[in-house]
């Protein structure tokens, strides 16, 4: 129970004894009503059977100085979160600093857990406030900001294990009751949703299985080893009204719906208010010195940048919020070549050639691509890590984890994005609206190609990657030998992945078990959520031969909570950038 309780009975029990008089018997019983509630009813020990981990929150909770309500509660299980990753943090700069690559891996948790402690006071900030509506409406952005911290944590212990796996016990000791603490945490925010402002009524809202589905039956795979990352239709004459500068020939990419094309033929001009130019003839010749100028952003600002070949990483920092990029497609390139294989002290997070960590970002018509090849392994092209990112017509290439949707929110819209291994990841609450998806050919013997691997690491968290009207390609060398280049929809990266396909065309030459199993292993298979719902194509005729841990989608309103809308509450925000939304199945 809190203490601030504890004073408030207290204090009114003082009163009566002195013989004060101001009606304060009223008052006294709602007082004892309200204390019997959070401890003779165990209202807090109910509240905690809501979380996993309901030990670890009963012990928080003892004794804490919070109010006696569930924002007060809620409050105070996020400053024991970050309390925790204070401490993870501590432990973690008490690692060998002479070892380059633990610095490096340090450097990452520094970035990441004070991004980190940034939501977890963001999030306990917003349920101070005294509206209590607002409260309410804001409890989507709660889940998203709180699932980002507990990834960001993740991402701090991938670091360092990615380069210094002998440090894992260490860490371990001080990670594993933060994870817990930020858990819980999230548990208690979704319960809040979920069940409202009665701890007595709260319930468990942790992920479960849909239609039914149960993977108990499964036969357990041995060997569990280290987990490295490795539309509506337009008639016929439509087309006739478009305006006179657009020329019949101006064909957008084929896989885009008759209703977005013709939205990109009549899209006019677009005024920007910097230019990036190679050739001298803008504001800035790189695109990074336009971002730097800008840095600490508040308002929608674009960027134009012209066609050329950009070779430099592009940072987009957390202060630099709502900031576009538009490009000439393909013609403007961003290219590096970071990678974790051929460069000491690199990890998977910092190998992306584009970073954005400020909200509120659009991408529009350019490319990125990370050139390392497949003897890079981990290279990324794109990692998102902020809020509300949308990207349209952007072409993602390279090998292996060519796009890292790294965490909170994320939109791709009409993209196409190429790979090898793991070439879709991360913890992002991510919708891939209507893009080209493409396998491509790996030189590394005995490597398959998985086009996503998602990083869910919790059951509470609102996280996963979901699939409408896509196209799921590959190259001819791909498609010409499927016997050497296995490829598959995806695999569990994390115990709780989720990846969901819905309406896309699968090509013949997507393996007919559909999915692939992390290394051989049993890991995620009995708690992920691999589903597919009203595919096509060649490679979708194989339901029969699907592994037994995926799920052929029967119901309409499971799908449904995987639609943009649903998932990521895209028409709150997506609508707003001026980018095609298909907003039902």
């Amino acid at each position: 129970m809190g203490k601030c309780c504890c004073l408030v009975f207290i204090a009114i029990v003082a009163l009566v004894v002195g013989g004060v008089s101001i009606g304060v018997p009223l008052a006294l019983n709602a007082v004892k009503e309200k204390v019997n509630d959070l401890l003779g009813d165990g209202a807090v020990n109910n509240a905690c059977q809501a979380t996993s981990y309901p030990a670890t929150c009963n012990q928080t909770l003892a004794g804490g100085n919070y109010t006696a309500d569930t924002g007060g509660v809620t409050r105070h299980s996020l400053r024991m979160a970050e309390s925790g990753v204070n401490a993870t943090l501590e432990s973690v700069l008490h690692l060998n600093s002479t070892n380059p690559n633990v610095t490096a891996a340090a450097d990452v948790c520094v970035e990441a857990l004070s991004l980190c402690k940034d939501e977890l006071e963001a999030a306990s900030a917003t349920l101070l406030s005294s509206d209590l509506a607002a409260r309410r409406q804001a409890l989507d952005d709660l889940k998203a900001w709180v699932s980002a911290a507990l990834e960001l944590h993740t991402t701090c212990i991938d670091a360092v294990l990615e380069v210094s796996p002998s440090d894992r016990v260490h860490l371990q000791q001080v990670s594993t009751h933060t994870d817990q603490l930020l858990s819980n945490a999230l548990a208690f925010i979704n319960a809040l949703a979920a069940y409202g402002d009665d701890l007595l009524a709260w319930r468990p809202t942790g992920f479960s299985l849909p239609d039914g589905m149960d993977l108990s039956h499964l036969p357990k795979i041995p060997g569990l080893r280290n987990r490295r990352l490795l539309s509506h239709p337009t008639t016929p004459d439509d087309r006739h009204s478009l305006p006179d500068w657009v020329s019949e020939t101006d064909s957008p990419p084929r896989w885009m719906d008759s209703q977005t094309q013709r939205r990109l033929l009549t899209m006019p001009p677009t005024s920007y208010d910097v230019v990036v130019a190679k050739d001298g003839s803008g504001n800035y010749t790189t695109i990074q010195d336009a971002v730097d100028a800008h840095s600490e952003n508040f308002v929608r600002l674009t960027i134009y940048i012209k066609a050329g070949v950009y070779n430099e990483q592009v940072i987009v920092p957390k202060t630099a919020k709502f900031l576009t990029f538009i490009g000439d497609g393909d013609r403007t390139v961003i290219t590096g070549s970071r990678n974790v294989a051929l460069m000491a002290g690199m990890t998977t997070y910092r190998s992306a050639t584009l970073i954005v960590s400020g909200r509120g970002f659009i991408g529009r018509s350019f490319k990125v691509e990370n050139t390392a090849g497949a003897l890079g392994h981990q290279a990324v092209a794109f990692r998102g890590t902020a809020d509300k990112i949308a990207m349209y017509q952007v072409t993602f290439d390279g090998y292996q984890d060519t796009l890292y949707a790294h965490s909170y929110r994320q939109y791709y819209r009409e993209c196409t994005i190429s790979g090898t291994v793991d070439f879709i990841f991360g913890n992002a609450a991510a919708s891939f609206q209507s893009c080209k998806i493409i396998a491509k050919q790996t030189t590394l013997l005995g490597q398959r190609n998985t086009y996503s691997a998602q990083g869910r690491t919790d059951a509470h968290q609102s996280t996963g990657l979901s699939f409408q009207n896509c196209l799921f390609d590959a190259t001819p060398e791909v498609k010409s030998n499927t016997t050497f280049y296995k490829t598959y929809l995806g695999r569990p990266w994390k115990a709780y992945s989720v990846c969901v396909i819905m309406k896309s065309e699968l090509m013949d030459h997507i393996d007919s078990t559909g999915w692939l199993p992390w290394n051989t292993t049993d890991f995620g298979l009995h708690t992920s959520f691999f589903g597919e719902y009203h595919n096509y194509g060649p490679g979708s005729s194989y339901n029969s031969s699907r592994v037994p841990w995926s799920h052929q989608i029967s119901s309409g309103s499971t799908a449904d909570e995987y639609q943009a809308i649903n998932f990521i509450r895209a028409r709150k925000w997506v609508t707003g950038y001026d980018i095609p939304l298909t907003e039902s199945l």
